[in-house]
């Protein structure tokens, strides 16, 4: 394998392990203990949101395991990026917010307006004073608000600003006291997920800061700018929300007879020559090469009634409705790197499809994280007990 994975953010191998199997059972057993934190941390809080989402009649309100997960969200992205927010310049922000729609219209636009999000999105990101005012009872809200306007900006938060609008809706129903209570909790919650995660998560992500260190500021004044410098902390909030998940989407997948594996394209052996077959719903492997990895998941699974589909990039993730193409009795496995994970699996529940998750064991897109790039691939050990019945996920649901 390229000498380049010495510049991987995070591989699920460590040191000189065959597979990621260690990893999985790390992740399981940490991923208890950091839903009984969390419910120790807000357990008023997610009790009280939880109690409120039900009387406001949410269209495909959240089950428990989401809100435990949320709050955490809260909790890592406002202590990651709190003083950016606030400190932002807020005419350029309101340009980067434009474009991030205009964007999102037709791909003939992307192309013309994402040159001019880079320059935006690393101003803000790189040149927002850093405000040191503390969080008190008066401005809870007014910075909650500031946070979800600056991640909406960025548009790589797009799921997790959902989220959050719910949640700022749910604060400004309560008193001044309440909400900051709130968020504080979200806060300490938050301090010690990052120390902790460290310790048990730390040693597949030890790549990450060097990554920022330098290839990261590489991709500034791209469009890419902030996807490629998130933290290392939500590298591992990322996992473990993967996991978390997992377990709450579990039952619901399992009552699916039709189940399709979406991977990226990273995990194609060579993208520039590959003759899957395109179809409304992404790229539909057709095992020309016994080598590439995504022609091995097509191979496991032909016995099956599953198709493998190979996706670009995570924004064409749903961009059909697959409840349209497939009925509504469809289930999908989303094999992705870290980052995208929490984003996509609360993407497909918006949706009514129940997701399950694999991570790819590597980086390896050229896109972002490679320069050559490097096929990538999963553990297939994982996979399959993602889509057996009698899955390890069993045990939380």
């Amino acid at each position: 394998m390229s000498n380049s994975l010495n510049i991987n953010t995070y591989s699920l191998k460590f040191n000189t392990e065959k597979n990621s199997n260690n990893y999985y059972d790390e992740i399981s057993n940490y991923t208890d203990t950091v839903l009984t934190k969390i419910d120790e941390f807000g357990s008023e809080a997610i009790n009280d949101y939880y109690e409120y989402m039900q009387l406001d009649n949410y269209e495909a309100s959240p089950n428990k395991m989401e809100i435990l997960l949320e709050f955490l969200v809260i909790g890592v992205l406002y202590r990651s990026y709190f003083k950016i927010a606030v400190g932002a310049n807020k005419v350029i922000e309101s340009c980067l917010d434009r474009l991030t729609e205009l964007r999102q219209v037709n791909g003939f636009l992307k192309k013309l307006v994402d040159p001019l999000r880079g320059i935006l999105a690393t101003i803000l990101y790189q040149y927002s004073n850093k405000y040191e005012e503390v969080l008190s009872e008066s401005n809870t809200l007014k910075y909650f608000q500031r946070l979800i306007k600056w991640l909406a900006a960025n548009g790589e938060f797009s799921q997790e600003v959902i989220i959050m609008e719910r949640w700022y809706d749910f604060l400004a129903a309560k008193s001044a006291v309440k909400r900051f209570i709130y968020i504080e909790q979200s806060l300490e919650l938050a301090n010690w997920f990052m120390d902790s995660s460290k310790k048990v998560l730390g040693k597949y992500t030890k790549n990450v800061e060097s990554f920022l260190g330098k290839e990261g500021r590489e991709h500034y004044w791209s469009e890419d700018v902030i996807f490629c410098n998130r933290k290392r902390v939500e590298y591992h909030l990322n996992m473990v929300g993967a996991e978390i998940l997992n377990r709450a989407y579990r039952e619901d997948f399992n009552k699916k007879d039709k189940k399709i594996i979406i991977v990226p394209a990273c995990m194609r052996i060579k993208s520039s020559s590959c003759p899957a077959e395109k179809t409304p719903f992404g790229y539909r492997c057709v095992c020309c090469n016994n080598e590439c990895n995504v022609s091995h998941l097509k191979s496991s699974s032909k016995d099956t009634d599953i198709t493998v589909y190979i996706v670009s990039h995570e924004s064409m993730l749903f961009k059909n409705d697959a409840n349209n193409m497939f009925g509504k009795n469809v289930g999908i496995v989303g094999i992705a790197c870290p980052l995208h994970l929490i984003s996509g699996g609360w993407k497909s529940r918006g949706m009514n499809i129940p997701a399950q998750c694999v991570l790819l064991d590597y980086c390896g897109c050229k896109n972002h994280w490679d320069k050559y790039g490097i096929p990538t691939d999963i553990n297939q050990e994982e996979l399959r007990q993602v889509l057996a019945a009698g899955s390890r996920y069993w045990k939380a649901v």
